[in-house]
């Protein structure tokens, strides 16, 4: 395992070779997710974690994906979807899902909600793209597909995959 990230990490720094990552709902390193124990860094989540979720309810992380990757990342300026939406700049991969609502949705698709990756919302201004980077990013993986609390945003996370009978 760290021979491969060693490997990854000498690509990377050799060739431009892109390297996307293993899922596209997973937040980068720093990234304060709202837990039961309130907000924690993204990278210290562990399975049996609770999660608060853009519905109100808790839910239990079930695991938590590590990837180092290469992959388009945009800059979400503070406030980018209204007060405290999110409460800091953030960085996120441009292929994360967001769930936005009220005017920010009105403003961005015309509807009252939305969730669409956060990279088709680059306005050069709010939401800027800051090209494709090495960057550590952290799935988060529930029972089933959720939008969890980070920096006032709904962010999306995967479900596990379901097994055929």
């Amino acid at each position: 395992m760290l021979h491969d990230k060693l490997r990854l990490a000498e690509d990377i720094m050799t060739g431009p070779r892109l390297f996307p990552p293993q899922e596209d709902n997973a937040l980068t390193a720093g990234t304060l997710v709202m837990t039961l124990d309130g907000p924690l860094p993204v990278e210290y989540l562990g399975p049996g974690d609770l999660v608060f979720t853009s519905d109100g309810s808790i839910a239990p992380l079930l695991e938590l994906r590590c990837t180092i990757c290469v992959t388009a990342v945009v800059c979400v300026a503070r406030g980018a979807f209204g007060a405290n939406r999110p409460d800091r700049s953030i960085t996120l991969p441009a292929s994360q899902t967001l769930h936005l609502s009220g005017p920010p949705a009105q403003n961005a698709v015309g509807r009252d909600t939305a969730q669409l990756a956060v990279g088709h919302l680059m306005d050069g201004r709010r939401v800027v793209d800051h090209g494709c980077k090495p960057v550590t990013l952290y799935a988060l993986i529930f029972e089933r597909r959720h939008f969890v609390q980070a920096h006032g945003l709904a962010l999306a996370a995967s479900a596990a995959p379901t097994v055929a009978a």
